[in-house]
């Protein structure tokens, strides 16, 4: 039996109808929350953010109301600023190109920020999502000797497959945790992927990278199954990438844009 007529039976053509419009809701409740972050910080009437090279470090300053002040040992104040500039830019790009993927002008920006010595994280992330990425739960410790590979942030996967993952959820600051442990009704699951979103729900990023393999691909069935059958469902709580899409960092952006818009 084809794999895709086997998900659309776990899914329901009524679950699949009714994915465009949660879609939608997701990405009001994500503006609503990046926007109301975005109020409460401008409430302050903060400056902008200013810099200037010395030597191998930056000087920063804040520029205000026609004032410089330098607040090159203020951390925090940096980062609010440098948080404030990234939230302006991302709310206009999700409003304006209805687009949930980076433009050029937010990777413009990122990059300018990293050449500065900034932490991405701590100017991507909710607090939320930076508490949850940065205290990671329970893993999966079965079979840990498979563990051979590594993120760029040091994290231990399986496959080459899943370090292209996690290096490309981690250059777009996205926050995930690998393999963490899921319990659904009586059973044990371990997600290769967890995203937390915006808004603080959890998503699922399963890699099928061996479809060629009968009993790989049943134990896949089953495991969708018990999602589904406790309500995580494919395109909204659950999302699939193949080996075609870690072919390349182009290939793989369809799925970004999912995870982005769920």
């Amino acid at each position: 039996m084809n794999i895709w007529y086997k998900y659309s039976m776990i899914i329901g053509s009524s679950a699949m109808d009714q994915c465009t419009s949660i879609l939608r809701q997701r990405e009001r409740q994500r503006l609503a929350v990046l926007q109301a972050e975005l109020d409460s910080i401008e409430a302050e009437n903060p400056g902008s953010l200013h810099w200037r090279r010395r030597g191998d470090s930056f000087n920063f300053w804040e520029y205000s109301s026609g004032r410089q002040i330098g607040i090159t040992r203020n951390q925090s104040r940096i980062y609010l600023l440098a948080r404030l500039a990234y939230l302006r830019l991302r709310l206009d790009d999700m409003r304006i190109w209805d687009y949930p993927g980076w433009t050029e002008s937010m990777d413009a920006l990122l990059q300018t920020f990293e050449t500065l010595g900034l932490e991405l994280p701590k100017i991507i992330f909710t607090k939320a999502q930076y508490n949850w990425a940065a205290h990671p739960q329970s893993q999966n410790t079965n079979r840990t000797k498979d563990l051979i590979y590594k993120t760029g942030n040091g994290v231990k996967v399986r496959s080459k497959s899943e370090r292209f993952i996690g290096n490309v959820l981690e250059s777009m600051g996205i926050p995930y945790r690998y393999e963490p442990e899921l319990r659904i009704g009586n059973r044990v699951f371990h997600p290769d992927f967890v995203i937390m979103t915006t808004d603080g729900r959890k998503i699922i990023l399963e890699h099928l990278g061996r479809m060629d393999l009968r009993d790989y691909i049943n134990d896949n069935i089953d495991r969708l199954s018990a999602y589904a059958s406790h309500g995580l469902l494919i395109g909204r709580d659950v999302f699939l990438s193949f080996e075609a899409d870690v072919r390349s960092r182009e290939a793989f952006m369809p799925i970004i844009h999912q995870l982005m818009a769920a």
